[in-house]
């Protein structure tokens, strides 16, 4: 019979799945709830990419590259960019890897904008 054990009488304990652990929360996550305490960063629009956490000026794909980045590394975080091929240097805390970016904002950073990089542009050119 099915929900009884093999040879009683006497109904198979109930399972409730898996035993539950404590959930952990990546560092990407974590880094995104820094920048939340950031006003500035409110503003920006984030995505993640290789565990990385972006900013970009504009919501439309392919999104700017014109502020740091930050990256995990095993202790802790790593600011780098905009370019790939530029470091701005390690961060034990999350909340310091959003204030290094902070301090490298563009003077021009705004609220995203609505659309793509080009249009991001041509707003810019005729404002």
């Amino acid at each position: 019979m099915a929900g009884y054990v093999r040879g009683s009488t006497q109904p198979r304990p109930r399972r409730t799945g898996l035993a539950r652990r404590p959930r952990r929360r990546s560092r990407t996550h974590r880094t995104h709830r820094c920048r939340l305490a950031e006003p500035r960063f409110r503003e920006l629009f984030p995505w993640t990419g290789m565990a990385e956490l972006h900013f970009s000026r504009c919501t439309g794909k392919r999104w700017t590259w014109d502020i740091p980045y930050i990256g995990p590394t095993k202790d802790g975080y790593m600011v780098q960019g905009p370019l790939r091929s530029q470091t701005v240097g390690p961060a034990a805390t999350a909340a310091h890897a959003i204030a290094m970016v902070a301090e490298r904002l563009p003077p021009n950073c705004e609220p995203a904008f609505i659309g793509t990089p080009d249009e991001l542009a041509a707003h810019e050119e005729e404002g």
